[in-house]
């Protein structure tokens, strides 16, 4: 069964099967880490607001945002993020659970300095973009995230 073309469309710019009838189903999943950051947030929130979460619960997950952005920059490949997220994921899980017996954060911010010794020694702060302001904003939230663990609880919320 061959679709029929309307006119001044050829095959090349004929709408794609994608497009037309399963395009919808296929456009929503690429929305698919908006939808789990906005859940991730609202349970986030909604631990701050019960009181079932405070501050320093929260300095992991700052640590771990900016070290998702730093790794991409870092090792110039923007689909790094994904395997640096679910590692600082297991990280953090791991650390709730108490199988490791320090804060979450430490080990998250050991590696964002690992990554950016990494990305000093590969040339990649030559640019204006990219590792040098990821780094910025990496030693922004890790500044954050630590104070959030020594000074007070709810500094970090």
């Amino acid at each position: 069964m061959t679709q029929e073309l309307k006119p001044g469309l050829d095959q090349a710019t004929a709408p794609s099967p994608a497009h037309t009838q399963d395009g919808a189903s296929q456009a929503s999943l690429k929305w698919w880490p908006a939808i789990l950051g906005a859940a991730f947030a609202a349970f986030t929130a909604i631990g701050l607001f019960t009181g079932s979460d405070t501050g320093s619960d929260l300095a992991p997950v700052v640590a771990a945002s900016g070290l998702v952005y730093l790794a991409a920059a870092a090792l110039h490949k923007p689909a790094a993020a994904w395997p640096v997220f679910f590692l600082s994921v297991i990280v953090i899980t791991l650390a709730k659970f108490g199988v490791i017996g320090f804060d979450a954060t430490w080990p998250l911010l050991g590696i964002a300095g690992a990554l950016v010794i990494y990305g000093l020694w590969r040339g990649k702060a030559r640019s204006t973009a990219g590792l040098p302001l990821q780094a910025i904003a990496m030693a922004v939230l890790g500044l954050v995230a630590s104070a959030a663990l020594y000074f007070n609880e709810t500094l970090g919320a």
